[in-house]
């Protein structure tokens, strides 16, 4: 027979905050277009300077962001339960019925029985009158009455 367990045990999970911010490449773009822009304001190649500044700025940017992320990051510890099931099994064993011996006027019977009679059972006595006419039946199997 199969019987369900719920098994369930505390599991720790780790969630970080803060990290990586895109306030740092953004600000480097627009800072290092204006000096890109502003280097170049004589040249013919303006667009040139104030894409490339933008450019380095951004790069610069993302650097000093992303080593700031690394100190910034809160890691929080959560602990939750996690549960499954799993099935035991075991053996079980049932009474279908009771093999019964009794005796009754001097001759043992045997029954089986659907429930456990104890000590003593209750029996049926069936009578039937004798009569001297009859002969015990005859060759064909069925039993002649005179």
């Amino acid at each position: 027979v199969a019987v369900p367990r719920r098994v369930c045990h505390d599991e720790r999970i780790s969630r970080s905050g803060g990290g990586y911010r895109t306030t740092g490449p953004v600000l480097g773009a627009v800072i290092g277009g204006a000096l890109g822009s502003a280097v170049t304001r004589h040249n013919d190649h303006k667009h040139v300077g104030t894409v490339v500044g933008a450019l380095l700025g951004a790069a610069v940017g993302h650097d000093i962001s992303s080593r700031n992320a690394e100190r910034d990051v809160a890691y929080d510890d959560d602990v939750t339960q996690v549960c499954r099931t799993e099935q035991d099994y075991r053996r079980e064993r049932h009474i279908s019925g009771y093999d019964v011996t009794y005796r009754y006027a001097g001759e043992t019977y045997t029954t089986q029985m659907s429930r456990d009679p104890g000590r003593t059972i209750r029996v049926r006595v069936e009578v039937a009158p004798v009569d001297d006419d009859y002969d015990g039946g005859g060759d064909d199997g069925h039993r002649d009455w005179r």
